[in-house]
C-alpha cells in the first residue's frame, strides 16, 4: 500500500502544481493549496531525511538560492510588507517541493507520471477558462477555483479577457501552456500516441485565444521546434511536425495566432507594449545593479514607477533581481541556461523532460513577472535541484 502510494504521488503533485486552488477564495492574498502541500511535504522529507537521508547536494544549492528570500522573508514579517512578504515566502515553501519532486521523479515511469499529472491539470486550466467564456465563472469561486476579486474586468477592442484559476488572464495562459512540453515529452518518450500532443495544443491555442494572450504562443513555437530538433526520435518528430504544418498553418491564415489576427495587427499596442518593456527592464536592470540585495517588493515598485512610470518590469529575471537581489536571478539565469543546454543528450536523457521546462520557461519569463506565481516557483525550485544534481551526475539517478 505505501508503495503504491508513492508511485501515485508525482501524478498527483503535477496536477495541484497547476491546478493550485485557492483556500480563501475571497482572500486579497489568499494561500494556495500549495503551500499547503508545502508544509505536508516539509514533514514527509524530515522523516526521510532522519531515516534514509537527502541529496546533499541540491539541498546546499537549494540553501543558498534561498538565502536571500528567507531575509526578505524576515525583514517583511517584521516590517508588515505583505506582498514582500508572499513573495519571498512562497521560495522558501517552494523548496519541499523541489526536493520530493527531485526524489520522487527519478525513475523514467515517475517523471511520466509527473508529466501526466501536469498535462491533465492544464487541461483542468483550459476547462476553467471555457466554462468562463460561457458565463458559468460565479460556479467556480466557491470551490476556489477563481477569487471574488478575479481580474474579470480586463478587456481588449470590448472582448473581456478571461482569468481562469489563476487570477490573471496571463498567469492562467502560461500555466496552461505548460501542456505543451508535457505533451510533447510524453509523445517522444514513447508514452502517449499522437493524439496527446494534438489535444495539449489545441486546449493550449484555446487558452491563448480566450485570454488574448501572445507572448506564450511564440515560447510554444520555439519549443517544439526545439524538441524536434533535438529529440533523436525523427519519424515521431516528422510526423508531429507534418500535422502541424497541414493542420496549424491553414488555421493561421484563417483564424489567424491566438487572439485573432486583430490583436496581432494593431501595432500601435505592439510598439507601445514594447517600449514599455524595454524601458522598464533597463530600468530594473539599473535598479539591480545599485541595490544588488533587492529592494523588496514594495520598494521595487515603487522606485521603477519613479524612474519609468511603469509598475511591473515584466520579466521575471529582473523581478527576481528587482525584489529579491541579483543572486537569485543569478541562480535562475544559469540553472535554466544549463539544462537548456542539456537537450543536447536527446529525449532518452533523464533531464529531458526538465530541460524542456527550463526552455519553456525561459520563454515566458522574458515577457512576464512569472515568480509571483507558486507553480513557476515551485518549478524553478525543482529545475534547481535537478541541475545541481546533473553536475554531480554522470547518469541517471535511477541507475540508468
Amino acid at each position: 500500500m505505501k508503495k503504491l502510494r508513492l508511485s501515485a504521488a508525482p501524478w498527483w503533485l503535477g496536477f495541484f502544481l497547476t491546478v493550485n486552488l485557492f483556500l480563501l477564495p475571497t482572500h486579497d492574498k489568499s494561500p494556495r493549496f500549495t503551500d499547503l502541500i508545502a508544509i505536508g511535504l516539509g514533514f514527509w522529507l524530515l522523516v526521510r531525511a532522519h531515516r534514509r537521508g537527502i541529496p546533499a547536494l541540491p539541498l546546499a544549492a537549494l540553501s543558498v538560492a534561498n538565502l536571500f528570500p528567507l531575509i526578505w522573508t524576515a525583514y517583511a514579517f517584521y516590517t508588515h510588507e505583505g506582498s514582500t512578504l508572499v513573495e519571498a515566502a512562497r521560495w522558501l515553501l517552494a523548496a519541499p517541493w523541489a526536493l520530493t519532486l527531485l526524489l520522487l521523479t527519478r525513475s523514467e515511469e515517475d517523471r511520466t507520471r509527473f508529466a501526466w499529472g501536469v498535462a491533465i491539470g492544464c487541461a483542468v486550466n483550459a476547462g476553467v477558462v471555457l466554462m468562463q467564456y460561457l458565463g458559468m465563472d460565479a460556479l467556480l469561486r466557491p470551490l476556489g477555483i477563481a477569487t471574488e476579486n478575479a481580474d474579470m474586468q480586463t478587456y481588449w477592442a470590448g472582448f473581456r479577457r478571461l482569468s481562469g484559476l489563476h487570477r490573471h488572464h496571463a498567469a492562467t495562459a502560461s500555466v496552461t501552456s505548460l501542456i505543451v512540453p508535457t505533451t510533447i515529452y510524453l509523445y517522444l518518450r514513447g508514452r502517449a500516441g499522437l493524439w496527446c500532443p494534438l489535444i495539449g495544443l489545441a486546449l493550449a491555442a484555446a487558452t491563448l485565444h480566450l485570454t488574448f494572450t501572445r507572448s506564450p504562443f511564440g515560447v510554444v513555437v520555439g519549443v517544439i521546434a526545439v524538441a524536434f530538433f533535438t529529440s533523436r526520435q525523427t519519424r515521431r518528430s516528422v510526423i508531429l511536425a507534418s500535422i502541424l504544418f497541414a493542420v496549424g498553418l491553414p488555421a493561421l491564415v484563417a483564424v489567424g495566432p491566438p487572439g485573432g489576427k486583430a490583436r496581432w495587427e494593431d501595432s500601435l499596442s505592439l510598439e507601445a507594449n514594447a517600449g514599455e518593456r524595454v524601458l522598464a527592464t533597463v530600468a530594473a536592470l539599473e535598479i539591480s545593479i545599485e541595490n544588488p540585495q533587492g529592494l523588496g517588493v514594495e520598494r521595487g515598485r515603487d522606485e521603477l514607477i519613479d524612474r519609468t512610470a511603469i509598475n511591473a518590469t515584466h520579466n521575471a529575471f529582473f523581478q527576481a533581481s528587482l525584489h529579491l537581489g541579483l543572486l537569485v536571478s543569478l541562480i535562475l539565469t544559469l540553472t535554466l541556461l544549463h539544462l537548456i543546454w542539456r537537450l543536447v543528450d536527446g529525449s532518452s536523457a533523464w533531464t529531458y523532460l526538465s530541460s524542456l521546462f527550463a526552455l519553456h520557461l525561459f520563454g515566458l519569463f522574458l515577457f512576464e513577472e512569472h515568480l509571483n506565481n507558486p507553480t513557476f516557483v515551485i518549478l524553478v525550485g525543482w529545475l534547481i535541484a535537478v541541475s545541481t544534481e546533473r553536475l554531480s551526475l554522470r547518469r541517471s539517478p535511477d541507475g540508468g
